[in-house]
């Protein structure tokens, strides 16, 4: 690169790095899809699947869903956990409080991160039924800005 112009090569160079970034939005929105999709059904038919099972799906559900959406918008998470995610978004989109308080609400279940924390925990029946809801709400809400 010469006097601030961008030579063709670099031009290259800079196109297959940004698809690249957008392939990897696409494989883990549709990971998130897939763990959606399944969860979605337990809503109308018991699942086969334990509570724990079921939570872990939720909770990896809700965090590909929003480290897609960080990543085609061109942005690299730095937090996992779920209401850290919805503070990242909150930087470049206004987060409905319905997907504000499921981020909330899935995280109350794990304080791996602190030391004085609990662990885990699992939620009940309901709680399981509350937090599927709430992704049906993430997932509408973040399907408006990805683009697949």
């Amino acid at each position: 690169m010469c006097c601030g112009m961008i030579t063709a090569e670099h031009f290259a160079k800079m196109y297959i790095m940004e698809n690249e970034k957008l392939e990897h939005a696409d494989k883990t929105y549709a990971e998130a899809l897939g763990f959606y999709k399944a969860l979605e059904k337990t809503l109308t038919h018991k699942s086969k699947f334990s509570n724990e099972l079921l939570y872990q799906m939720s909770a990896m559900c809700f965090e590909k869903m929003f480290v897609a959406l960080l990543a085609f918008h061109g942005r690299n998470a730095t937090h996992h956990m779920p209401y850290s995610l919805i503070r990242e978004v909150e930087t470049f989109i206004t987060v409905p409080q319905k997907v504000s308080d499921t981020a909330k609400f899935i995280g109350s279940f794990e304080s791996i991160c602190s030391l004085s924390g609990f662990g885990y925990k699992m939620p009940n029946d309901e709680e399981l039924h509350k937090i599927i809801v709430g992704l049906v709400d993430c997932h509408a809400f973040v399907e408006q800005y990805v683009t697949v």
